[in-house]
């Protein structure tokens, strides 16, 4: 009979510490988006998984780290689904290219490409002008 308790015991113990941590590998939800707004491209991105994954940047090869003219956001709604972007500020010609975004956590990693192409010289809007005219001269 007391083999029997120890035995029973040993089994609870087992199933306490081979619980597995809760959580899922990030992905990313749909396109990702780059748009202007005022004097600034931003890159955005959502993604689901839980906990919340590392964020790296990339141009090229270069990793990118907040600067004056970097910034990394970060937002989560309800069902927690994340918006990470890239807001790039002052851009110039030689921003153009590549850029990735990587997430990575423990349960797994994804990535995301997305190309800017910023070609000619950049023109001032006014916000009553019906024609927009971006990067070449109408």
């Amino acid at each position: 009979m007391l083999i029997f308790v120890c035995a029973v015991y040993l089994y609870l113990v087992a199933l306490v510490f081979n619980t597995a941590p809760a959580g899922s590998a990030p992905s990313f939800i749909g396109k990702p988006v780059i748009r202007q707004a005022g004097g600034k491209i931003i890159f955005e991105c959502k993604l689901k998984g839980e906990p919340f994954p590392t964020i790296v940047w990339q141009h090229g090869e270069t990793s990118l780290q907040e600067s004056v003219r970097f910034k990394k956001t970060h937002t989560v709604d309800a069902d927690k689904v994340h918006t990470i972007g890239l807001e790039i500020s002052e851009f110039q010609q030689q921003d153009s290219g590549q850029y990735k975004v990587f997430a990575k956590s423990q349960f797994g990693e994804a990535s995301a490409v997305l190309n800017l192409n910023i070609e000619g010289i950049m023109f001032n809007i006014s916000p009553l002008s019906s024609n927009i005219c971006l990067f070449h001269t109408c």
